[in-house]
């Protein structure tokens, strides 16, 4: 947001500088214990994000002082190098959970669909600020760069990555709207965009799958719904003034990855209305800043440029707070300067879902090595990673169950190994840990039963016959294991 005369706004740096500051103190609580558990050290994600934090402070001192003129020139070999990139994930990117969002680059991994964000404002607002007149016109004007936004979006919505699609797709119609294109011509294209995103959903069964869940997260708050409710369970409990600093219950193994996509409800749960309120205060003034930069910007590029940025953040604030206070579904969406970047695979893994295991097992080449053996303490989905250690040849070595307050959580171990295919029923309840028994298992049994039961009268108003198979297959098998438990002496 540079002017070309190095001007250095002050303003924004200061408001840019508490936003740093405060992420670095809510990453550091977030992730403490998930930190303590997983690397033996509260202080090993915050570390990282503070060295990602110098980084950055270090290329924003120097973009300060660089003439954003220069960006234009490059632009269109920057739009080229974009659709290069997410081209090539699509061919040999890494494959996590069927999506295929991330390139491999020595060792370390980069998201194509986020340089796309960066490539589409700079190449948008450098073609705008010299084509703006002619924008009014749809047919000459309009539709290429609508061809253009449409290109780049497909490639992202193939990588499945819903949210960057919406994002790409959200900061390219404001630089095309601000940059003069007719409202006229906006509220027709909302019909379309509102048609595909109908298409794109229904396209994902997991997509619709998050739909269902984001209207009652508490019918499937055994599976779908867990993360979202202890979101709303972190708000809740933080009332106006907080639990204090560091004070947070929900990010002690509640909460799947709380130092992330939810940080937010831990900044609700510690510091309260009021600590969430400044959060927000300070993204407002940032956004009013960059609104303020971009209007008295010395030309149109420059203008485009700075409300592109703007925009971007504003846009991905927006929906990490939508998520978060289950006002949308949920999707992947980070909040800008307080979300930990960075992903590290660990051996022993807890306060994590079992989906996101699923995936990590995936990424992790190493893990197939009978050497090691897996601790797994799934918060969520467990079914999902029972069948996967089953499918890919890790045998489960015991299950155990343990009980916190109405919560109930299983801990077992795995190896590389052979294991019996899992019926649906023993996705749930694996035989490792029916051998185990205890007093917990009965109670657990019937938590299990009474979510099954909800989820199969949901899907009995749907129209997915193989899901609702699937589901009453297993509450039958649950329903048998609670009567063989029940008849024991």
């Amino acid at each position: 947001m540079a002017k070309k005369t190095g001007k250095f706004d002050y303003y924004l740096f200061l408001i840019i500088m508490c936003l740093l500051l405060f992420g670095l103190v809510m990453v550091f609580s977030a992730s403490s214990p998930m930190s303590l558990e997983t690397y033996g050290n509260s202080y090993h994600v915050v570390i990282r994000q503070f060295m990602w934090a110098v980084l950055g402070f270090g290329i924003m001192i120097f973009l300060s002082q660089y003439d954003y003129h220069k960006l234009g020139k490059y632009s269109f070999a920057i739009l080229i190098i974009c659709f290069i990139l997410l081209a090539a994930v699509l061919v040999v990117g890494q494959e996590v959970k069927g999506a295929k969002r991330w390139l491999g680059v020595g060792g370390f991994t980069i998201q194509p669909s986020e340089f796309a964000k960066f490539a589409m404002i700079v190449f948008l607002s450098f073609s705008v600020s010299k084509n703006a007149d002619k924008l009014k016109n749809f047919g000459k004007g309009l539709f290429p760069y609508l061809l253009l936004v449409g290109a780049v979006c497909g490639m992202v919505l193939l990588e499945k990555h819903l949210s960057g699609t919406v994002v790409v797709a959200g900061v390219s119609m404001l630089i095309l709207f601000i940059g003069g294109a007719k409202f006229s011509h906006f509220v027709c294209l909302g019909g379309l965009a509102g048609a595909a995103g109908v298409a794109a959903i229904a396209l994902e069964p997991y997509r619709m799958e998050r739909i269902v869940t984001f209207m009652d997260p508490f019918k499937y708050k055994m599976d779908e719904g867990w993360q979202i409710i202890q979101s709303l369970y972190a708000i809740g409990s933080g009332g106006i003034f907080g639990l204090g600093l560091g004070q947070s219950r929900q990010k002690y193994l509640y909460i799947p990855e709380p130092q992330n996509d939810f940080i937010f409800s831990i900044i609700c749960e510690e510091l309260g209305f009021i600590g969430a309120a400044l959060v927000i205060v300070l993204f407002i003034l940032l956004i009013w800043r960059g609104a303020k930069i971009a209007m008295t910007a010395p030309d149109k590029f420059g203008s485009l440029l700075a409300f592109g940025f703007t925009g971007l953040i504003a846009i991905q604030v927006l929906i990490n707070i939508a998520v978060v206070t289950s006002s949308m579904p949920v999707t992947g969406m980070q909040l800008p300067f307080f979300s930990a970047g960075g992903s590290s695979l660990v051996f022993i893994m807890a306060g994590m879902g079992g989906d996101l295991m699923v995936r990590i097992l995936e990424a992790a080449p190493w893990v197939c090595d009978d050497r090691y053996t897996l601790i797994l303490q799934p918060q969520s989905a467990g079914q999902a990673l029972r069948q996967y250690l089953a499918e890919h040849s890790f045998a489960i070595e015991r299950e155990a169950l343990a009980r916190d307050g109405h919560f109930f959580y299983t801990v077992l171990r795995a190896k590389k190994g052979s294991m019996p295919p899992l019926s649906p029923g023993q996705q749930y309840a694996s035989p490792q840990l029916l051998r185990a028994d205890g007093p917990l298992l009965g109670p657990y049994l019937a938590r299990i039963e009474t979510a099954l039961a909800g989820t199969v009268l949901g899907l009995q108003r749907a129209d997915e016959p193989e899901k609702l198979r699937y589901y009453q297959t297993a509450l039958a098998e649950i329903k048998e294991m609670r009567k063989q438990y029940d008849d024991c002496p």
